[in-house]
């Protein structure tokens, strides 16, 4: 099993994705105007001409614009 975690947050509030990172990372992202999305996937999971980062990419993004919007975000997945 592989733990991944997608990060979105608002570009009124990081200026890039290392500021979006490094704000998660070190565990301060709650104040901010973001949302983290944690998941898991087994190493045997599946999409043709995907790899697993590219699935869990995928997965997140899925999780996170079901609330946000493209426009006006940074977002990035991070495995644990």
């Amino acid at each position: 099993m592989r733990n991944f975690v997608y990060v979105i947050g608002s570009t009124d509030d990081f200026c890039d994705e290392t500021e979006l990172r490094s704000t998660y990372l070190s565990g301060n992202i709650g104040d901010k105007n973001a949302s983290v999305y944690e998941f898991d996937l087994s190493e045997s999971s599946s999409i043709t001409g995907c790899g697993l980062s590219e699935i869990a990419t995928l997965i997140g993004q899925g999780m996170a614009f079901e609330s946000w919007s493209q426009d006006g975000t940074y977002s990035l997945l991070i495995e644990k």
